[in-house]
């Protein structure tokens, strides 16, 4: 870690993951959102924290509208551990009809 501050390489203090929840309907969209941000939160560790959900920044395209949530935790692992303890096959969130979910990892834009 030293080697990489000194080559002026700065190492991530937190982990981000953007979840974008997207529908026709955009109380379907928050709905889902809500609801899976508080199944995150029961289901994440320490060291976790879920912020959302909130209407993205360009909140409708074509009339389809936008949610979303951010995961921040300390290492990739610690989020994608929280992340997958809700999406684990055959659990609720894989028979949602009408809002499609998008994953960024380590999001550079927020658009």
């Amino acid at each position: 870690d030293l080697g990489a501050v000194r080559l002026g390489h700065r190492r991530a203090l937190a982990r981000l993951l953007r979840l974008v929840f997207e529908s026709t309907k955009r109380e379907k969209a928050l709905e889902v959102a809500d609801a899976f941000a508080k199944t995150l939160v029961a289901k994440s560790g320490r060291g976790v924290q879920v912020l959302g959900p909130a209407p993205a920044v360009i909140d409708r395209i074509k009339g389809v509208y936008r949610y979303q949530l951010l995961v921040k935790g300390r290492s990739l692992a610690q989020t994608k551990t929280a992340l997958d303890a809700v999406l684990r096959p055959g659990g609720q969130w894989h028979r949602i009809i009408g809002v499609r979910v998008v994953v960024d990892v380590d999001p550079i834009g927020m658009l």
